[in-house]
Protein backbone atom coordinates (compact mmCIF):
# COMPACT_ATOMS: atom_id res chain seq x y z
CA UNK A 1 0.00 0.00 0.00
CA UNK A 2 3.16 2.36 0.75
CA UNK A 3 4.26 1.91 -3.01
CA UNK A 4 0.54 2.51 -4.39
CA UNK A 5 0.25 5.53 -2.04
CA UNK A 6 3.69 6.87 -3.57
CA UNK A 7 3.13 6.00 -7.35
CA UNK A 8 -0.77 7.70 -6.46
CA UNK A 9 0.92 10.91 -5.51
CA UNK A 10 3.74 10.83 -8.81
CA UNK A 11 0.97 10.54 -10.92
CA UNK A 12 -1.04 13.29 -8.93
CA UNK A 13 2.32 15.78 -9.24
CA UNK A 14 2.63 14.90 -13.00
CA UNK A 15 -1.28 15.87 -13.68
CA UNK A 16 -0.82 18.95 -12.33
CA UNK A 17 2.44 19.62 -14.39
CA UNK A 18 0.69 19.26 -17.66
CA UNK A 19 -1.60 21.64 -17.28
CA UNK A 20 -1.44 24.69 -19.64
CA UNK A 21 0.56 27.16 -18.00
CA UNK A 22 -1.84 30.08 -18.03
CA UNK A 23 -3.53 28.93 -14.97
CA UNK A 24 -3.18 27.48 -11.56
CA UNK A 25 -3.63 24.08 -10.81
CA UNK A 26 -5.75 23.30 -7.61
CA UNK A 27 -4.34 19.41 -6.46
CA UNK A 28 -6.28 18.52 -3.58
CA UNK A 29 -7.66 15.41 -1.96
CA UNK A 30 -9.73 15.23 -4.76
CA UNK A 31 -7.59 15.19 -6.73
CA UNK A 32 -5.61 12.30 -5.04
CA UNK A 33 -9.10 10.32 -4.99
CA UNK A 34 -10.86 10.62 -8.42
CA UNK A 35 -7.69 11.81 -10.78
CA UNK A 36 -5.75 8.67 -9.70
CA UNK A 37 -8.55 6.43 -8.38
CA UNK A 38 -6.56 5.83 -5.49
CA UNK A 39 -8.22 6.03 -1.93
CA UNK A 40 -6.16 6.92 0.65
CA UNK A 41 -6.85 9.30 4.38
CA UNK A 42 -4.01 11.99 4.04
CA UNK A 43 -2.28 12.82 7.15
CA UNK A 44 -3.88 16.23 8.87
CA UNK A 45 -0.14 16.97 9.61
CA UNK A 46 1.16 16.80 5.48
CA UNK A 47 0.55 19.26 2.80
CA UNK A 48 -2.34 18.41 1.02
CA UNK A 49 -2.74 20.95 -1.67
CA UNK A 50 -0.26 22.72 -3.92
CA UNK A 51 -0.75 25.95 -6.24
CA UNK A 52 1.42 26.15 -9.04
CA UNK A 53 2.01 29.09 -11.45
CA UNK A 54 4.54 29.52 -14.24
CA UNK A 55 3.45 32.75 -15.33
CA UNK A 56 0.17 34.55 -14.53
CA UNK A 57 -1.65 37.54 -13.61
CA UNK A 58 -2.09 38.49 -10.09
CA UNK A 59 -5.83 36.87 -8.89
CA UNK A 60 -5.89 34.16 -11.81
CA UNK A 61 -7.75 31.38 -11.00
CA UNK A 62 -7.75 27.37 -11.55
CA UNK A 63 -10.57 28.07 -14.57
CA UNK A 64 -12.55 31.42 -15.75
CA UNK A 65 -10.88 34.70 -14.75
CA UNK A 66 -9.77 36.49 -11.79
CA UNK A 67 -12.25 36.40 -8.61
CA UNK A 68 -12.18 37.44 -4.61
CA UNK A 69 -12.56 34.01 -3.70
CA UNK A 70 -11.20 30.78 -5.00
CA UNK A 71 -12.23 27.20 -3.13
CA UNK A 72 -10.22 24.22 -2.53
CA UNK A 73 -12.33 21.41 -2.68
CA UNK A 74 -12.21 18.05 -0.28
CA UNK A 75 -13.10 14.72 -1.19
CA UNK A 76 -16.52 13.78 0.07
CA UNK A 77 -15.15 10.75 1.77
CA UNK A 78 -13.91 12.58 4.51
CA UNK A 79 -16.78 14.38 4.96
CA UNK A 80 -15.25 17.71 4.75
CA UNK A 81 -17.00 20.60 3.39
CA UNK A 82 -15.30 22.42 0.59
CA UNK A 83 -13.17 25.93 1.83
CA UNK A 84 -12.88 28.77 0.85
CA UNK A 85 -10.15 31.28 0.68
CA UNK A 86 -11.51 35.06 1.03
CA UNK A 87 -9.46 38.02 -0.32
CA UNK A 88 -6.61 38.16 2.60
CA UNK A 89 -5.33 35.11 1.95
CA UNK A 90 -6.02 35.98 -2.35
CA UNK A 91 -3.95 38.97 -0.99
CA UNK A 92 -1.11 36.94 -0.02
CA UNK A 93 -1.33 34.75 -3.26
CA UNK A 94 -1.07 37.71 -5.65
CA UNK A 95 1.72 39.15 -3.79
CA UNK A 96 3.54 35.91 -4.42
CA UNK A 97 2.58 35.24 -7.86
CA UNK A 98 2.78 38.36 -9.21
CA UNK A 99 7.06 37.76 -9.70
CA UNK A 100 6.13 34.74 -11.50
CA UNK A 101 7.89 31.51 -10.69
CA UNK A 102 6.33 31.26 -7.03
CA UNK A 103 4.81 27.25 -5.13
CA UNK A 104 2.23 28.29 -2.83
CA UNK A 105 1.38 25.49 -0.13
CA UNK A 106 -1.86 24.63 1.59
CA UNK A 107 -2.17 22.95 4.84
CA UNK A 108 -5.17 21.29 5.91
CA UNK A 109 -5.16 21.53 10.26
CA UNK A 110 -8.72 20.50 10.80
CA UNK A 111 -11.06 22.35 9.00
CA UNK A 112 -8.90 25.57 8.92
CA UNK A 113 -6.74 25.87 5.78
CA UNK A 114 -2.87 27.39 6.48
CA UNK A 115 -0.77 28.70 3.58
CA UNK A 116 3.17 28.58 4.12
CA UNK A 117 4.99 29.51 0.57
CA UNK A 118 8.38 28.29 -0.65
CA UNK A 119 9.79 30.22 -3.59
CA UNK A 120 10.69 28.12 -6.59
CA UNK A 121 13.84 30.16 -7.44
CA UNK A 122 13.45 30.53 -11.24
CA UNK A 123 12.72 26.41 -11.72
CA UNK A 124 9.53 24.98 -13.11
CA UNK A 125 9.97 22.50 -10.66
CA UNK A 126 7.43 21.94 -7.72
CA UNK A 127 8.62 22.11 -4.38
CA UNK A 128 7.59 20.25 -1.56
CA UNK A 129 7.39 21.50 2.11
CA UNK A 130 5.75 19.69 4.38
CA UNK A 131 6.46 21.18 8.01
CA UNK A 132 4.70 19.47 10.92
CA UNK A 133 2.38 21.04 12.74
CA UNK A 134 3.22 22.77 15.92
CA UNK A 135 1.76 21.19 18.71
CA UNK A 136 0.70 22.22 22.27
CA UNK A 137 1.88 24.08 23.99
CA UNK A 138 4.08 26.25 20.94
CA UNK A 139 0.85 26.11 18.79
CA UNK A 140 -1.06 28.14 21.60
CA UNK A 141 1.71 30.80 21.97
CA UNK A 142 2.44 31.49 18.19
CA UNK A 143 -1.47 31.84 17.56
CA UNK A 144 -0.84 34.24 20.43
CA UNK A 145 2.01 36.26 19.39
CA UNK A 146 0.69 36.37 15.93
CA UNK A 147 -2.94 37.59 16.72
CA UNK A 148 -0.96 40.69 18.92
CA UNK A 149 1.23 41.51 15.55
CA UNK A 150 -1.91 41.85 13.62
CA UNK A 151 -3.12 44.14 16.33
CA UNK A 152 0.32 46.08 15.75
CA UNK A 153 -0.33 46.27 12.36
CA UNK A 154 3.28 44.18 11.89
CA UNK A 155 4.00 41.37 9.03
CA UNK A 156 6.48 39.60 11.08
CA UNK A 157 8.61 40.01 14.78
CA UNK A 158 12.25 39.24 14.87
CA UNK A 159 12.50 37.19 18.48
CA UNK A 160 15.86 37.98 19.71
CA UNK A 161 16.25 36.88 23.56
CA UNK A 162 16.85 33.45 24.20
CA UNK A 163 14.25 32.60 26.73
CA UNK A 164 11.44 34.16 24.47
CA UNK A 165 12.63 32.07 21.36
CA UNK A 166 12.69 28.93 23.65
CA UNK A 167 8.78 29.76 24.80
CA UNK A 168 7.90 30.52 21.61
CA UNK A 169 9.58 27.22 20.13
CA UNK A 170 11.22 25.17 21.88
CA UNK A 171 14.45 25.54 20.47
CA UNK A 172 16.93 25.72 23.35
CA UNK A 173 20.27 26.73 21.43
CA UNK A 174 22.20 30.12 22.41
CA UNK A 175 22.71 31.55 18.75
CA UNK A 176 19.53 32.38 16.96
CA UNK A 177 16.73 34.08 15.91
CA UNK A 178 12.75 33.72 15.30
CA UNK A 179 11.42 35.40 12.80
CA UNK A 180 7.38 34.92 13.34
CA UNK A 181 4.82 35.74 10.45
CA UNK A 182 1.80 35.24 9.94
CA UNK A 183 2.33 32.20 7.68
CA UNK A 184 5.81 30.88 9.03
CA UNK A 185 7.86 30.44 11.74
CA UNK A 186 11.65 30.64 10.47
CA UNK A 187 14.37 29.80 12.75
CA UNK A 188 17.78 31.64 12.26
CA UNK A 189 20.85 29.90 13.56
CA UNK A 190 24.31 28.35 12.58
CA UNK A 191 25.55 24.56 11.86
CA UNK A 192 26.11 23.92 15.62
CA UNK A 193 22.58 23.77 16.70
CA UNK A 194 21.36 21.92 12.76
CA UNK A 195 20.31 19.02 14.60
CA UNK A 196 18.88 20.42 17.83
CA UNK A 197 17.08 22.78 15.41
CA UNK A 198 15.41 19.50 13.99
CA UNK A 199 15.02 17.70 16.99
CA UNK A 200 13.56 20.85 19.39
CA UNK A 201 11.50 22.84 16.62
CA UNK A 202 10.39 20.54 13.84
CA UNK A 203 7.57 22.65 12.44
CA UNK A 204 9.89 25.97 12.31
CA UNK A 205 11.81 26.34 8.85
CA UNK A 206 15.52 26.08 9.48
CA UNK A 207 17.64 28.78 8.03
CA UNK A 208 21.66 27.91 8.66
CA UNK A 209 23.18 31.44 8.43
CA UNK A 210 27.13 30.79 8.05
CA UNK A 211 28.19 34.10 8.70
CA UNK A 212 25.76 34.90 11.69
CA UNK A 213 25.49 38.82 10.14
CA UNK A 214 22.49 41.16 9.67
CA UNK A 215 22.50 41.15 6.19
CA UNK A 216 21.89 37.29 6.79
CA UNK A 217 18.94 38.19 9.14
CA UNK A 218 17.46 40.82 6.12
CA UNK A 219 17.54 38.64 3.48
CA UNK A 220 14.93 36.70 5.01
CA UNK A 221 12.76 39.32 5.43
CA UNK A 222 12.62 39.82 1.68
CA UNK A 223 12.21 35.93 0.97
CA UNK A 224 8.85 36.29 3.62
CA UNK A 225 8.03 39.22 1.65
CA UNK A 226 7.12 41.36 4.94
CA UNK A 227 6.85 45.15 4.80
CA UNK A 228 6.58 45.58 8.41
CA UNK A 229 8.75 43.79 11.15
CA UNK A 230 8.87 44.36 14.89
CA UNK A 231 11.74 44.32 17.16
CA UNK A 232 12.47 44.90 20.49
CA UNK A 233 14.55 47.66 21.01
CA UNK A 234 15.75 46.98 24.48
CA UNK A 235 17.12 43.64 22.66
CA UNK A 236 19.42 45.22 20.17
CA UNK A 237 22.44 46.76 20.04
CA UNK A 238 22.40 50.37 17.89
CA UNK A 239 24.93 48.63 15.96
CA UNK A 240 23.06 46.05 14.72
CA UNK A 241 19.61 47.83 14.32
CA UNK A 242 21.93 50.10 11.95
CA UNK A 243 23.52 47.43 9.87
CA UNK A 244 20.01 45.70 9.72
CA UNK A 245 17.79 48.55 8.93
CA UNK A 246 20.93 48.77 5.95
CA UNK A 247 19.69 46.01 4.00
CA UNK A 248 16.45 45.37 5.08
CA UNK A 249 14.76 47.78 2.60
CA UNK A 250 11.46 47.90 1.53
CA UNK A 251 11.17 46.03 4.41
CA UNK A 252 10.54 48.53 7.41
CA UNK A 253 12.16 48.10 11.10
CA UNK A 254 9.34 48.84 13.87
CA UNK A 255 10.00 49.03 17.37
CA UNK A 256 7.78 48.15 19.19
CA UNK A 257 7.14 47.16 23.28
CA UNK A 258 7.97 43.69 24.27
CA UNK A 259 4.88 41.65 22.93
CA UNK A 260 6.54 38.25 24.61
CA UNK A 261 7.21 39.21 28.02
CA UNK A 262 3.34 40.24 28.80
CA UNK A 263 1.94 36.52 27.45
CA UNK A 264 4.89 34.50 29.02
CA UNK A 265 3.56 35.97 32.31
CA UNK A 266 0.55 33.90 32.87
CA UNK A 267 2.16 30.68 32.85
CA UNK A 268 0.13 27.45 31.47
CA UNK A 269 -0.42 24.13 33.58
CA UNK A 270 2.74 22.63 31.93
CA UNK A 271 4.67 25.42 32.98
CA UNK A 272 3.17 25.16 36.64
CA UNK A 273 4.62 21.49 37.05
CA UNK A 274 8.34 22.09 35.88
CA UNK A 275 8.16 25.12 38.35
CA UNK A 276 7.33 22.77 41.34
CA UNK A 277 10.16 20.31 40.41
CA UNK A 278 11.89 23.05 40.47
CA UNK A 279 11.06 24.35 43.53
CA UNK A 280 11.01 20.66 45.25
CA UNK A 281 14.67 20.10 43.75
CA UNK A 282 15.71 23.48 45.73
CA UNK A 283 14.13 22.57 48.75
CA UNK A 284 15.16 19.20 48.92
CA UNK A 285 19.19 20.85 48.20
CA UNK A 286 18.67 23.20 51.01
CA UNK A 287 17.31 20.62 53.69
CA UNK A 288 20.73 18.23 52.26
CA UNK A 289 23.42 21.31 52.74
CA UNK A 290 21.53 22.33 56.43
CA UNK A 291 23.36 18.55 57.42
CA UNK A 292 26.13 19.43 56.16
CA UNK A 293 26.47 23.43 57.65
CA UNK A 294 28.70 23.86 60.76
CA UNK A 295 31.06 26.73 62.48
CA UNK A 296 33.90 27.17 60.29
CA UNK A 297 32.87 26.95 57.41
CA UNK A 298 32.88 29.65 54.32
CA UNK A 299 29.97 31.30 52.44
CA UNK A 300 32.05 30.62 49.46
CA UNK A 301 32.03 26.83 50.51
CA UNK A 302 28.33 26.41 51.57
CA UNK A 303 27.41 28.13 48.16
CA UNK A 304 29.47 25.83 46.30
CA UNK A 305 27.97 22.86 48.17
CA UNK A 306 24.45 24.44 47.09
CA UNK A 307 24.80 24.41 44.02
CA UNK A 308 26.39 21.01 43.84
CA UNK A 309 22.92 19.53 45.68
CA UNK A 310 20.81 21.10 43.57
CA UNK A 311 23.15 19.39 40.34
CA UNK A 312 22.80 16.11 42.05
CA UNK A 313 19.39 16.27 42.14
CA UNK A 314 18.61 17.06 38.37
CA UNK A 315 18.59 20.70 37.81
CA UNK A 316 20.40 22.07 35.61
CA UNK A 317 22.14 24.84 37.72
CA UNK A 318 21.17 27.88 39.36
CA UNK A 319 17.86 30.09 38.76
CA UNK A 320 20.53 33.05 40.16
CA UNK A 321 23.84 32.84 41.29
CA UNK A 322 23.14 31.92 44.94
CA UNK A 323 23.23 35.09 47.83
CA UNK A 324 24.72 33.15 51.17
CA UNK A 325 25.61 35.99 53.18
CA UNK A 326 26.66 35.59 57.79
CA UNK A 327 26.46 37.68 60.71
CA UNK A 328 26.77 41.04 59.55
CA UNK A 329 26.82 40.42 55.67
CA UNK A 330 23.05 39.74 56.02
CA UNK A 331 22.59 43.44 55.98
CA UNK A 332 23.54 43.98 52.63
CA UNK A 333 20.00 42.48 50.46
CA UNK A 334 22.20 41.48 47.03
CA UNK A 335 25.67 40.52 49.36
CA UNK A 336 28.26 37.92 46.93
CA UNK A 337 29.22 34.93 48.92
CA UNK A 338 32.57 35.86 50.44
CA UNK A 339 35.48 33.90 52.62
CA UNK A 340 34.26 34.87 55.92
CA UNK A 341 34.10 31.96 58.20
CA UNK A 342 30.75 30.81 59.96
CA UNK A 343 31.01 31.94 63.61
CA UNK A 344 29.46 30.09 66.75
CA UNK A 345 26.24 32.52 67.03
CA UNK A 346 26.30 33.32 63.40
CA UNK A 347 22.61 34.09 61.18
CA UNK A 348 23.13 32.75 57.98
CA UNK A 349 20.83 34.26 55.19
CA UNK A 350 20.69 31.91 52.35
CA UNK A 351 18.74 33.09 48.54
CA UNK A 352 18.60 30.61 45.81
CA UNK A 353 17.30 29.19 43.30
CA UNK A 354 17.23 25.57 41.18
CA UNK A 355 16.98 25.72 37.24
CA UNK A 356 14.95 22.66 36.11
CA UNK A 357 14.03 21.97 32.12
CA UNK A 358 14.68 25.98 31.90
CA UNK A 359 12.46 26.94 34.45
CA UNK A 360 13.13 28.43 38.03
CA UNK A 361 12.74 28.78 41.51
CA UNK A 362 13.52 31.44 44.23
CA UNK A 363 13.66 31.25 48.13
CA UNK A 364 15.12 32.76 50.71
CA UNK A 365 15.57 31.66 54.11
CA UNK A 366 17.84 32.89 57.43
CA UNK A 367 19.42 29.66 59.55
CA UNK A 368 20.77 30.38 63.57
CA UNK A 369 23.42 29.04 64.43
CA UNK A 370 23.66 29.38 68.10
CA UNK A 371 21.18 31.56 70.19
CA UNK A 372 18.67 34.31 68.56
CA UNK A 373 19.94 38.01 69.03
CA UNK A 374 17.14 40.20 70.41
CA UNK A 375 17.30 42.54 67.97
CA UNK A 376 17.67 39.86 65.06
CA UNK A 377 14.65 37.73 67.00
CA UNK A 378 12.40 41.08 66.67
CA UNK A 379 13.05 41.93 62.44
CA UNK A 380 12.43 38.49 62.21
CA UNK A 381 8.76 38.07 64.02
CA UNK A 382 7.77 41.51 61.87
CA UNK A 383 9.40 40.48 58.60
CA UNK A 384 7.09 36.66 58.93
CA UNK A 385 3.92 38.97 59.84
CA UNK A 386 4.37 41.08 56.70
CA UNK A 387 5.46 37.60 54.78
CA UNK A 388 2.60 35.44 55.70
CA UNK A 389 -0.32 39.10 55.39
CA UNK A 390 1.31 39.65 51.93
CA UNK A 391 0.56 35.82 50.98
CA UNK A 392 -2.70 36.05 52.20
CA UNK A 393 -3.90 38.83 50.20
CA UNK A 394 -2.85 37.35 47.03
CA UNK A 395 -5.93 37.38 44.52
CA UNK A 396 -6.64 37.83 40.89
CA UNK A 397 -7.63 41.73 40.17
CA UNK A 398 -5.18 43.34 43.13
CA UNK A 399 -2.22 45.52 42.03
CA UNK A 400 1.55 45.00 42.72
CA UNK A 401 1.34 47.97 44.26
CA UNK A 402 -1.60 47.30 46.95
CA UNK A 403 0.14 43.69 47.33
CA UNK A 404 3.55 45.46 48.39
CA UNK A 405 1.67 47.79 50.58
CA UNK A 406 -0.02 45.25 52.29
CA UNK A 407 3.56 44.26 53.50
CA UNK A 408 4.85 47.43 53.45
CA UNK A 409 2.46 49.08 56.05
CA UNK A 410 3.29 46.30 58.76
CA UNK A 411 7.09 46.77 58.37
CA UNK A 412 6.35 50.80 59.04
CA UNK A 413 4.07 50.50 61.68
CA UNK A 414 6.99 48.14 63.61
CA UNK A 415 9.65 51.57 62.48
CA UNK A 416 11.45 49.47 60.08
CA UNK A 417 10.42 50.90 57.05
CA UNK A 418 12.80 52.83 56.10
CA UNK A 419 15.05 49.46 56.28
CA UNK A 420 12.69 47.97 53.70
CA UNK A 421 14.38 49.71 50.61
CA UNK A 422 13.55 46.73 47.25
CA UNK A 423 10.32 45.77 46.23
CA UNK A 424 7.77 42.92 47.79
CA UNK A 425 8.21 40.39 45.47
CA UNK A 426 8.37 39.49 40.99
CA UNK A 427 7.41 37.47 38.52
CA UNK A 428 9.03 34.12 38.40
CA UNK A 429 9.16 32.06 35.46
CA UNK A 430 12.17 31.17 32.60
CA UNK A 431 14.71 34.04 34.11
CA UNK A 432 14.66 34.55 37.62
CA UNK A 433 13.03 37.97 37.18
CA UNK A 434 9.97 38.24 35.23
CA UNK A 435 6.99 40.23 34.77
CA UNK A 436 4.74 41.25 37.08
CA UNK A 437 6.71 43.69 39.50
CA UNK A 438 5.71 43.41 42.79
CA UNK A 439 6.31 46.61 44.28
CA UNK A 440 5.40 50.58 44.98
CA UNK A 441 3.99 52.05 41.54
CA UNK A 442 3.38 48.99 39.68
CA UNK A 443 -0.19 48.97 38.46
CA UNK A 444 -0.15 45.57 36.55
CA UNK A 445 -2.99 43.06 37.98
CA UNK A 446 -2.11 39.79 38.91
CA UNK A 447 -4.09 37.05 36.85
CA UNK A 448 -4.58 33.94 37.25
CA UNK A 449 -1.83 31.55 36.03
CA UNK A 450 0.95 34.22 37.41
CA UNK A 451 3.71 32.80 39.70
CA UNK A 452 5.18 35.74 41.83
CA UNK A 453 7.79 35.80 45.02
CA UNK A 454 6.49 37.54 47.94
CA UNK A 455 9.80 38.05 49.73
CA UNK A 456 9.75 41.22 52.55
CA UNK A 457 12.52 41.96 54.38
CA UNK A 458 14.27 44.33 56.97
CA UNK A 459 18.34 45.31 57.00
CA UNK A 460 19.81 46.46 59.74
CA UNK A 461 23.23 48.16 58.41
CA UNK A 462 25.96 46.44 60.78
CA UNK A 463 24.46 43.75 62.49
CA UNK A 464 22.45 41.62 60.26
CA UNK A 465 19.40 41.03 57.60
CA UNK A 466 16.05 39.30 57.92
CA UNK A 467 14.13 38.39 54.69
CA UNK A 468 11.96 35.54 53.78
CA UNK A 469 10.76 34.31 50.62
CA UNK A 470 8.24 32.01 49.22
CA UNK A 471 7.13 31.09 45.24
CA UNK A 472 3.45 31.46 45.21
CA UNK A 473 0.94 30.92 42.18
CA UNK A 474 -1.78 33.00 41.28
CA UNK A 475 -5.07 31.10 41.49
CA UNK A 476 -8.44 31.65 39.97
CA UNK A 477 -9.86 31.95 43.44
CA UNK A 478 -7.19 33.39 45.35
CA UNK A 479 -3.37 31.52 45.65
CA UNK A 480 -1.23 28.98 45.92
CA UNK A 481 2.03 28.26 48.08
CA UNK A 482 3.97 26.39 46.03
CA UNK A 483 7.43 26.29 48.22
CA UNK A 484 6.60 24.49 51.50
CA UNK A 485 9.80 25.02 53.88
CA UNK A 486 9.27 25.53 57.64
CA UNK A 487 9.78 29.59 57.51
CA UNK A 488 12.38 29.04 60.61
CA UNK A 489 15.61 26.94 60.79
CA UNK A 490 17.90 26.72 63.65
Amino acid sequence: SRVRDRICEVLRYWNAWRRPPNQIRTASVSDRSHATGCRHVPDPSLTLGVLFKDTARAGDRATGPATATDQIRLSREHEMPAVSVTDPLLNVWSAGISGGKVCYLSRMIGRRVDVNDGTCEGSQRMKKIAHKTPKKPYSVRIQKLRDELARRELDGYLVQERMDQYWLTGFTGEDGAVLLTQRAVLLLTDGRFDEAADKEAPYARKVLRKKRTPDETAQEFKRCKIARVGFNPDQMSVSVHKALKKHSAPAKLVATDDPITPLRAQKDAGEVNRMRESIRVAERAFMKLLRWVKPGLTERAIAARLVYEMQKLGAQGETFPSIVASGPNSSIPHAMPSDRKLGENDLLLIDWGAHVNWYGSDLTRVVWLGSIPAQIRKIFDVVREAHDRAIEAVRPGITGHDLDSVARKIIQKADYGKLFNHALGHGLGLVAHEVPRIGKGSQIVLEPGMVITIEPGIYLPGVGGVRLEDDVLVTKTGYEVLSSLPVEFS
